[in-house]
C-alpha cells in the first residue's frame, strides 16, 4: 500500500459527528469492502475430548487497494483450553493480496489460514460449546480524486445571463471499508478577490462492518505477536492474546526494555521484570481504546497550482463516532483565474481495520 510523502497536506481532522450539510458535488464508487473473511469453518463441529479438528479461514481482498503481506494479520480468538501445539494463534499474510482487475482478468487476492486444535478433556456425559472467533487485521486506504471548478465572478454572471450551465465538482472514490464523500460549497466556486475561499466537506463513514483504528500500529515491526506478551507499552504492542501464567516480551528491540511503570491496566504488573518477563493474566483482544476510530486524513492540493488550506487546524484528529463524521475545511485561491478552470483535489483516508466472524465448536467428554 502506497505511503504518501510530506508534500501532501498530511493533517489531522476536526471531527464533526453525524451528517453535516452544505456542500454539493458528486462522489461515485465510494463504498465497498477491503479484506473480507469469505470462509471460517471447521472440519468437525462436534469433537470428543482428545480428538482434533482443523479450523480454516479464507480472506479475500474485495476492495480496490493492494494489501502488502506485512500489512495484514489473522487471529484465532476463543477456545483457550484447546491445545494448538506449537502453532500460533496469530498468522501473517503469506503473500501480497492484489485487488481484482477485471479488465486484465486478475482475480482478487486470497489467503488461507489453518489451525489444528485438540479438544480439552471432559468427563463422560459432560459437554460444552465454545465460540471461536476469526479476525483479520490490515492496513488500508481509501482515495477520492476529483476537481473543483472555479469561475471569475463576471464570467459566472455572464453564463447565467446566457442561461448556460455552470460546471460543478465531481469526485470518484476507491472501494474500501471506510468511504469518502467529498463536496464543496459554493459549487461552482466564484471568485472576486484572491482572498475568497470555498468550503470543502469530507464525509468519512465506516461501511465495512468492522472497526477502524490508527494505521500501522498493528502491523508495524514492533507489534508482531509472540503469542504471550505483557507489561508492554500499548503504543508499541497494541494487541494482546489471552494467556495465563508466565508471559514474555517479544523480541522487538524497541520493546526490549519497557519500564515496569509502563504496564497498562488491565494488564497485571505482579512479578514484572522490565525487559525480561511478567507473571499475570492478559485478557484483551482489541486495539487500545484510544487508537480506535481514528483514521489519518490526507488532503493533497499539490497539483492544484493555486489552492491552499486556509487553516490546517481544521484537520485535527478525526474520530469516527457512530460510524460517521464530517470534516470541514476552508480553501483559498492564491490568484484569481482569468477564465473558468478546474482544480484537482485528492483526499486520502489511511487507516487500520479489523473484522470478525464466528463459529461454534461442541466438545463432548468421553
Amino acid at each position: 500500500m502506497n505511503k504518501f510523502m510530506p508534500i501532501f497536506a498530511i493533517v489531522m481532522i476536526l471531527a464533526v459527528s453525524g451528517c453535516v450539510g452544505g456542500g454539493s458535488g458528486i462522489t461515485t464508487d465510494g463504498s465497498g469492502n477491503g479484506l473480507e473473511i469469505t470462509d471460517f469453518s471447521s472440519d468437525l463441529t462436534d469433537v470428543y475430548s482428545g480428538k482434533t479438528t482443523r479450523i480454516m479461514m479464507t480472506i479475500e481482498n474485495q476492495g480496490d487497494v493492494e494489501v502488502n503481506m506485512d500489512k495484514g494479520l489473522a487471529l484465532l480468538i476463543g477456545g483457550y483450553d484447546w491445545d494448538i501445539g506449537t502453532q500460533t494463534r496469530v498468522q501473517e499474510l503469506k503473500k501480497d493480496l492484489m485487488a481484482a482487475d477485471p479488465t486484465r482478468e486478475i482475480p482478487a487476492g486470497t489467503s488461507l489460514f489453518k489451525w489444528t486444535l485438540t479438544a480439552p478433556d471432559y468427563p463422560r456425559g459432560q459437554s460444552k460449546t465454545d465460540q471461536m472467533i476469526g479476525r483479520v487485521y490490515y492496513d488500508y486506504e481509501t482515495k477520492a480524486v476529483g476537481s473543483v471548478w472555479a469561475y471569475p465572478a463576471g464570467e459566472a454572471a455572464a453564463a447565467r445571463d446566457a442561461k448556460e450551465s455552470l460546471q460543478t465538482s465531481t469526485f470518484q472514490s476507491t472501494k474500501g471499508p471506510v468511504s469518502l464523500e467529498v463536496s464543496v460549497s459554493p459549487d461552482p466556486v466564484e471568485f472576486e478577490t484572491f482572498n475568497d475561499y470555498f468550503t470543502l466537506y469530507v464525509k468519512v463513514s465506516n461501511v465495512g462492518g468492522g472497526k477502524i483504528y490508527k494505521p500501522d500500529i498493528v502491523t508495524s515491526s514492533c507489534s508482531k505477536f509472540t503469542e504471550a506478551t505483557s507489561c508492554i507499552n500499548q503504543g508499541c504492542y497494541p494487541i494482546y492474546d489471552e494467556v495465563e501464567g508466565i508471559v514474555t516480551f517479544n523480541s522487538c528491540s524497541d520493546c526490549a526494555s519497557i519500564p515496569v511503570a509502563n504496564c497498562v491496566a488491565p494488564y497485571t504488573t505482579s512479578g514484572c521484570v522490565a525487559g525480561t518477563a511478567c507473571t499475570g493474566t492478559i485478557k484483551a483482544h482489541d486495539v487500545a481504546e484510544d487508537d480506535l476510530n481514528k483514521p489519518t486524513i490526507i488532503i493533497d492540493l499539490s497539483k492544484s497550482n493555486g489552492l491552499v488550506l486556509q487553516d490546517s487546524t481544521c484537520l485535527n484528529d478525526i474520530e469516527v463516532i457512530g460510524g460517521i463524521t464530517t470534516v470541514i475545511c476552508d480553501v483559498t485561491l492564491s490568484e484569481i483565474p482569468t477564465t473558468k478552470r478546474s482544480y484537482p483535489i485528492t483526499v486520502i483516508a489511511d487507516y487500520g481495520y479489523y473484522k470478525d466472524t464466528e463459529l461454534s465448536l461442541n466438545v463432548f467428554g468421553k
